[in-house]
């Protein structure tokens, strides 16, 4: 993962925790923000974050998310 582009949908808390392996995987990246309405883009360091398997994300109070990869 390169990057995430997160918009939330104004109702609270934004929450995203992205994993490695599924629902009960190892958590690779939690995201808190207080901001619930302006949109924002997070670009990863270096060559990212390396998913060995399949990706799930949680989220809460979000509208839309978009993961870069590549």
């Amino acid at each position: 993962m390169r990057g995430i582009s997160i918009a939330p949908n104004g109702v609270g808390v934004v929450t995203v925790v992205i994993r490695d392996g599924g629902a009960s995987g190892t958590t690779r990246c939690s995201l808190d923000s207080a901001s619930t309405t302006v949109p924002y883009y997070l670009e990863l360091p270096g060559s990212g974050i390396l998913f060995n398997t399949d990706i799930h994300a949680t989220i809460t109070n979000v509208t839309a998310i978009t993961v870069f990869y590549g």
